[in-house]
């Protein structure tokens, strides 16, 4: 009975301490994208870390309420974030390849002459 509750408490620690971590990196990975006006560039992706720094501070209000609504919570925010992922690796894929769609001798082709 006594070791259940001890990993009770550990396992609490841990997912509050990955949560925490998330969201500092997630919150670092804002302000760069900020300072550095990617979000101009890569709006999907900017939506993505936004959302991120969203649903890890929703998770910290929600955990230690209730692990149901926890559990509920990061189901539906995990299916948002597939559709902003998916968003983000299109929009990063078609600025990666943009120079592959033009015609050779084009001006603008993206190859330097």
């Amino acid at each position: 009975m006594r070791k259940s509750c001890t990993l009770e408490g550990t396992d609490f620690l841990m997912t509050i301490i990955l949560i925490i971590v998330g969201l500092a990196v997630s919150t670092w990975l804002l302000i760069i994208i900020h300072r550095q006006d990617v979000r101009k560039q890569l709006p999907w992706f900017a939506c993505y870390v936004a959302w991120q720094v969203v649903v890890a501070c929703s998770q910290l209000v929600v955990w230690p309420i209730s692990r149901n609504l926890y559990v509920a919570m990061y189901w539906w925010t995990e299916a948002v974030e597939i559709a902003l992922i998916v968003a983000a690796t299109r929009e990063s894929f078609l600025r990666i390849f943009q120079g592959f769609t033009s015609k050779p001798g084009q001006v603008g082709a993206g190859i330097p002459a």
